[in-house]
């Protein structure tokens, strides 16, 4: 072993043993009883394991520097979570294990969109908990999980040297004891196959080792409010000062030194929507180092930052050296050919929700591909080490193979409904928009927008706004009573939504068993099946009002993407934390919003104050979204007539 290692395994990883598992284990096979010589067997075991795993997430693999060594804490620039579920906002800077957070929440969710840094966010905490010795981490990556390996047998193998196995019942007796800290990564990335099995294990799991701490990461996925125990966070874009450190941090690693000429330009847009966008999301800044280094220009689009990437790999720059390389692929395919290949792949493993893969799975899937483009040649297992070795879009760990990064899988899934689905396109399309863990697709549909609008207005856009709109009519008999104003600022806040309020007097335990008594345990059932919950204060009477939203999933996708695509139809809903009087509702009793002129909240003296009280995290436009469908409809009917043009010659 060399001398850092065992420095390593000296100063870090010993006292982690001797001071926190030593004691456990002796207790637990006490409990077995086991002769006490397996202590030792054990102990190298855990000695081994955290060893191997803290080395290993020494260094990371960036797109920006692929194939090469870089260390996390160099290229790590702090990252602040924030979770809106209490009533006022809290904010946890992680630059390692933040005593504020895993020991005060103990079971947390961090949710957030592709390239926001959860996965790099999780593996910082992991060595800082060896680090300062303060317990025994444990790094599960959920994609790993199905019904051939669980929860306990995946620990087995992580804690286990080959030939000397650790038994199940010390693993449970172990998990029973505590001090443990499990880090779940990637639960958007459990195929979708396995989704419900790994769900109902992760549950069963977390039950019975009550007494550990839990982290579970993801992309935005509507089965995980069945945690309802689990606090919330997202992580918060950075500013522009740490998307310039960050870009500084990469020029540690790169011969040609690009920060300063690309921070410089910037600076120059730094007040355009895009780049503050790009400069928000640490996966963005990286490809923005990565498509500078490789034309020294910023794209405008995020379609336009994975095509120049993927142009990078394949003419395989050697950015650290002077003079260019190109590398001839095993697979002899023409870059054209090699993107449409990708663009195949990327398809198939999308619709399954798989970003890892073993050998066999992979090679299949391009025999599979071989099939749909008939006219190219090419070998399946040359294509899979070109995608390792000459365009390392993909990571080989261990047995397994992975796209390296899932926005990758994302672009190039796009991609392929755009140019290769032919009359499957608009089938394609409407499976997605129908798909009620459509969340999964929420990267694609997004960059498919930008690669083609037209259809994406003619199809998305169109079915999400004829659902407003019919929706509107619906409602419109039933409101007659109210003002034209008040009724479209109703609409506008509920599409697509279920609505409830509690009032209570804080918001604790003590609020939570009132509630049960009050309502029933079945009453309440609604709760774990929400989407979202917003905390408001209100003045009179004292109290904290929440207000809870079980949202259609497929149109909470669609209203996202069209948000931030198209802020005149549907913009992000603000909301004040403090509230006004709202003494007509009753402390701790379920009131839910319907379209009722005897429910108390339709009355027409308390009609707009229920308004208020909404604050959904979207927010129609009435007049716009119906000016909209009405454009798109007409444009449909006149294009033949368009396309006339192209045909005279």
């Amino acid at each position: 072993m060399e001398k850092e290692n065992e420095l390593v395994l000296t100063n870090l990883v010993l006292p982690v043993v001797k001071e926190l598992l030593l004691p456990k284990i002796k207790a637990v096979l006490a409990s077995l009883f086991k002769d006490e010589k397996d202590v030792d067997i054990i102990k190298d075991n855990f000695t081994q394991y955290l060893s191997q795993q803290y080395e290993k997430f020494l260094t990371i693999d960036t797109l920006a520097l692929p194939n090469k060594q870089t260390l996390l804490k160099l290229l790590y620039e702090p990252l602040t979570v924030i979770t809106h579920e209490n009533a006022r906002p809290v904010e946890i800077l992680i630059d390692g294990y933040n005593e504020n957070f895993l020991p005060k929440f103990l079971r947390i969710i961090i949710e957030d969109t592709a390239g926001m840094g959860k996965s790099t966010l999780t593996k910082r905490i992991f060595l800082s908990i060896i680090e300062k010795a303060i317990g025994i981490p444990v790094l599960i990556e959920l994609r790993q999980i199905n019904k051939e390996n669980n929860f306990i047998t995946d620990i087995q193998t992580q804690f286990s040297r080959i030939g000397e196995k650790i038994s199940l019942e010390m693993i449970s007796g172990l998990l029973d004891d505590g001090q443990f800290i499990f880090l779940l990564d990637g639960f958007d990335e459990v195929a979708h196959a396995d989704r419900a099995f790994v769900n109902k294990e992760l549950h069963k799991f977390i039950e019975k080792g009550n007494n550990n701490s839990f982290l579970i990461t993801s992309r935005p996925e509507d089965s995980l409010v069945s945690f309802g125990d689990f606090q919330k966070f997202t992580i918060k874009p950075l500013k522009k000062e740490q998307a310039f450190s960050l870009i500084k941090r990469y020029d540690n690693y790169n011969t040609n030194k690009n920060a300063a000429p690309l921070i410089k330009q910037l600076q120059v847009q730094e007040k355009s929507k895009v780049i503050t966008e790009y400069l928000g999301n640490p996966l963005l800044v990286s490809l923005l180092y990565k498509c500078f280094d490789y034309k020294k220009d910023i794209p405008l689009k995020k379609t336009q930052f994975y095509r120049q990437v993927f142009d990078s790999l394949y003419e395989s720059h050697d950015l650290s050296k002077e003079g260019y390389l190109n590398r001839d692929k095993y697979s002899h395919l023409h870059q054209d050919d090699f993107e449409r290949v990708l663009r195949h792949v990327a398809f198939l493993t999308s619709i399954q929700n798989k970003v890892e893969y073993d050998k066999d799975y992979i090679i299949k899937i391009i025999d599979e591909v071989k099939t749909l483009t008939p006219d190219l040649s090419f070998n399946s297992s040359d294509l899979l080490k070109d995608l390792i070795e000459t365009v390392p879009l993909f990571k080989k760990e261990g047995n397994n193979f992975r796209w390296a990064h899932k926005s990758l899988q994302d672009y190039f899934a796009a991609k392929f409904i755009w140019n290769d689905a032919n009359d499957s396109r608009i089938r394609i399309i409407k499976k997605i928009y129908n798909d009620i863990d459509n969340r999964r697709f929420s990267n694609v549909i997004n960059l498919y927008c930008e690669l083609d609008p037209k259809t994406f207005e003619q199809t998305f856009l169109m079915w999400l706004l004829e659902e407003f709109v019919e929706y509107y009519n619906n409602s419109k008999k039933d409101f007659k009573y109210i003002s034209k104003q008040l009724f479209e600022a109703r609409i506008e806040l509920t599409f697509g939504d279920e609505v409830s309020f509690i009032y209570s007097e804080d918001d604790n335990r003590k609020s939570e068993n009132l509630l049960k008594e009050r309502n029933g345990v079945k009453s309440l059932a609604f709760l774990r099946k929400a989407n979202s919950t917003f905390y408001r204060y209100s003045k009179k009477p004292k109290g904290i009002l929440k207000t809870v939203f079980t949202s259609r999933p497929n149109l909470e996708t669609l209203k996202q993407v069209v948000a931030d695509k198209y802020p005149n139809l549907i913009m992000q809903s603000h909301h004040d934390i403090d509230l006004g009087s709202i003494s007509f509702l009753e402390f701790y009793k379920i009131y839910n919003l319907d379209n009722l002129e005897t429910n108390i909240l339709n009355q027409k003296e308390n009609f707009g104050v229920t308004n208020t009280l909404l604050g959904g995290a979207y927010k129609m436009n009435c007049s716009n979204c119906i000016e909209k469908l009405n454009n798109l409809k007409l444009n449909i009917s006149v294009s033949p007539e368009k396309d006339k043009n192209l045909l005279n010659w």
